[in-house]
């Protein structure tokens, strides 16, 4: 009853999210969330092959010193490895691992979160050389200060698995592999889940999405800086927040230009990147974040999961600029 309950308001918000839709957009509409939906199935495959061949077992000693500290169970330990290589891998891995019963909520939960600062790492150790390249000095302190933010974030959720997780993980750390499945055996497997978490797409992912769309149509989700903020920082300052929305490369060269004729010093620049993360943040999250992390994860944990993770560091990356700003 639950089920059938769950289909109908899904399809209700989805046709309610159409009809707000204007027929012109729909198409690209459609046409991103295809795109989500292909990769979050080709990740389920890429993730069954590595999980159940055993190839991750290889290389998680590494993460051995740090899971025996969180004392989250094997199959965290498993997902964190993966999950610098790719965060939806890591998701994938822990959802199924809840579905099968080898981790509980609270360890899915708390693994989750420890898995969504790799992933960000990663991604910004991509972008650091070109923006480096162009921001000089500049650059090499806004990573360093990024990159501090992402170990804040990493130490405060291995303290709290560590306080919270039942410590099921062998006094050893990870345990040795399991024999690897059969090819036929990991294809069975794998088209199961890829099936199930493609219904969870369908039902939670698509309707968000299109709302979400929709809001910031209307421009629900317009930014507007508070009154006297040029008190804080510099109408310059303000100028590289509202192009960091572009990306941060985008962002790098409006920068460079106003570190080049002297409008901004490298403490404010800082400080703009930060505040423009924070904002780029919350509009992440919304678009792309809860979506996704709402069609893997059961229930609402993939909203609590997708909050909890992007609002630590957040509210880390306020108490940075906070700190930078009572140093310039």
């Amino acid at each position: 009853m639950k089920k059938r309950a769950g289909i109908i308001l899904s399809v209700a918000a989805t046709a309610g999210a159409v009809a707000c839709t204007p027929p012109a957009e729909l198409p690209r509409a459609f046409l991103s969330l295809g795109g989500i939906i292909a990769m979050v199935l080709a990740i389920c495959v890429a993730a069954g092959v590595l999980e159940y061949r055993c190839w991750l077992h290889r290389i998680a000693v590494l993460v051995r010193p740090l899971m025996r500290f969180s004392r989250l169970p094997e199959p965290c330990a498993l997902a964190f490895v993966a999950s610098f290589a790719s965060g939806n891998v890591a998701a994938l891995m822990l959802a199924d691992s809840r579905k099968e019963g080898a981790i509980d909520r609270r360890e899915m939960i708390l693994g989750a979160l420890c898995n969504s600062v790799p992933s960000a790492f990663m991604f910004t150790c991509y972008l650091a050389l070109p923006v480096i390249g162009i921001l000089g000095r500049a650059g090499v302190l806004y990573f360093a200060v990024s990159f501090v933010i992402m170990a804040a974030a990493l130490s405060v959720f291995l303290v709290l698995s560590r306080r919270l997780a039942r410590g099921r993980v062998p006094a050893g750390g990870v345990a040795a592999a399991a024999p690897p499945l059969a090819w036929s055996e990991v294809r069975r497997k794998v088209r199961r889940r890829a099936w199930s978490f493609l219904v969870r797409l369908l039902l939670l992912t698509v309707p968000f999405y299109l709302w979400t769309a929709c809001a910031i149509r209307h421009g629900w989700l317009n930014f507007t800086a508070p009154k006297n903020f040029e008190a804080f920082l510099s109408p310059a300052a303000l100028t590289v927040i509202g192009s960091r929305v572009g990306g941060l490369l985008a962002s790098s060269g409006t920068a460079a230009e106003l570190l080049k004729q002297q409008q901004i010093t490298v403490i404010q620049l800082v400080i703009a990147l930060l505040v423009g993360n924070i904002l780029n943040g919350f509009t992440r999250l919304v678009r792309r974040g809860l979506p996704v992390s709402m069609g893997i994860y059961p229930r609402c944990d993939g909203a609590v999961i997708a909050v909890a993770g992007v609002g630590t560091r957040m509210v880390l990356t306020a108490a940075a600029v906070v700190i930078l700003w009572r140093l310039q």
